[in-house]
């Protein structure tokens, strides 16, 4: 049984991890596998940092109601300007404190070495959509063995570019995708929406 709680810190690591998603990936989501955001959906960012992908988000579409989570104070006036609410607080603390997020679609990108926490805390807070922006290496390990099969995602959307977090505009030595986790709370039980075959997309 899967537990939400802080992962132990990883000795070597920067303190937070800050790597901007560059607005075309958002695109590329929004293109291809939308969040549903039909009466009471709203879109959750964890770990926003700017939020530059509630920036994306906001652009295309104006009324959706935005919640950025994020832990340094720092950039809390960036994230006012695309978010409905900001919480400057740790996401494992924020996700513990709001179980039943329902209505929630989570959109992200997480550093990557807590991607499996941020993932199952997605999941156990009772989010029907979350689509992170994840290394294509996260399919695999004996340790997310138990997550993917508790929790098939269901479509991958592979960046045919890869990304360029940092500001020297160099792009990641990592392929990337977008993984879809999408399903219905339908009669008390959640319901996976079809698979849907992986794709692969330019900007």
């Amino acid at each position: 049984m899967f537990k939400l709680e802080h992962p132990p810190k990883h000795e070597g690591r920067k303190m937070y991890d800050y790597y901007p998603t560059p607005g075309w990936c958002t695109k590329l989501l929004l293109e291809n596998y939308p969040p549903p955001l039909d009466v009471g959906r709203y879109v959750l960012e964890p770990s926003a940092g700017d939020g530059a992908i509630a920036r994306v988000v906001r652009e295309w579409n104006e009324n959706v109601r935005i919640v950025g989570v994020e832990i340094q104070e720092k950039f809390e006036p960036d994230l006012r300007k695309s978010c409905t609410h900001v919480y400057i607080d740790d996401y494992f603390h924020y996700a513990s404190e709001h179980q039943y997020a329902f209505g929630a679609c989570i959109i992200g990108n997480p550093p990557y070495s807590l991607a499996l926490n941020f993932c199952m805390g997605g999941m156990l807070q009772g989010v029907e959509y979350m689509a992170m922006l994840l290394r294509i290496d996260f399919l695999g390990s004996q340790e997310r063995m138990h997550f993917h099969n508790s929790f098939p995602v269901t479509q991958l959307i592979v960046l045919g570019k890869r990304p360029e977090f940092k500001i020297d505009g160099k792009t990641d030595l990592y392929n990337y995708a977008w993984f879809v986790w999408d399903r219905r709370f339908v009669n008390g039980t959640y319901k996976p929406m079809p698979y849907k075959p992986p794709i692969v997309v330019l900007p």
